[in-house]
């Protein structure tokens, strides 16, 4: 019992001195990705909160450009640290103000590049376009519900068009519209129902 006791303990100084070499070589990341501007992403326990994590990790609150909650190619901006994370939340990047300013957005130069990196094969140029103009069922026929919305398109585009935003927009617009003629079919059904039992 005594020499299960004494293992016990080294078990524990073990996994102490292990947690903090991790602490520090989390921080020098932490730094090293400062100094950069941008923040390599932090893992955040669950149900924690993204200022109480920024707090621990960096022992000071973080002037930043942009919280990116999910990963660089397909995660959320986040409009404020106050939100509680999931278990599906995989990480938090955290980018300079200079770094989060986006180019303006200039004309189309039909390059053909979003088409070519989506890997679902859609034509993301049409989608955003019809999207911008509010011509949603047009989106529709673009196949804008199956964009998985990767962010390949909006990262290869030369001419930084808001390809994703605009698509996720679309697909939006789409389900609501979807779910406005379900209602108005299952209205009618109803109508119907009742004057065959009337």
């Amino acid at each position: 019992a005594a020499l299960d006791e004494h293992a016990d303990v080294e078990l524990e100084i073990e996994l102490d001195e292990l947690k903090e070499e991790l602490k520090e070589e989390v921080k020098e990341k932490m730094e090293t990705g400062l100094e950069q501007g941008i923040v390599s992403e932090i893992k955040v326990e669950q149900k924690e909160k993204m200022k109480e994590s920024l707090k621990e990790e960096f022992k000071e609150d973080v002037k930043v450009g942009k919280l990116i909650m999910g990963g660089p190619m397909m995660g959320m901006t986040q409009y404020t640290t106050n939100i509680v994370t999931n278990k599906g939340s995989s990480g938090i990047l955290c980018i300079s103000d200079k770094e989060a300013r986006l180019p303006e957005p200039s004309n189309c130069l039909r390059c053909g590049r979003c088409t070519q990196v989506c890997p679902a094969f859609l034509q993301p140029l049409y989608i955003s376009t019809f999207s911008l103009k509010g011509d949603f069922e047009k989106a529709s026929q673009h196949r804008a519900l199956d964009c998985i919305e990767c962010g390949s398109c909006s990262f290869i585009c030369p001419a930084r068009r808001p390809l994703v935003e605009s698509i996720r927009n679309a697909k939006r617009q789409i389900q609501a519209m979807r779910r406005k003629e379900q209602e108005k079919a299952k209205q009618a059904r109803e109508k119907e129902k009742a004057k065959s039992n009337g």
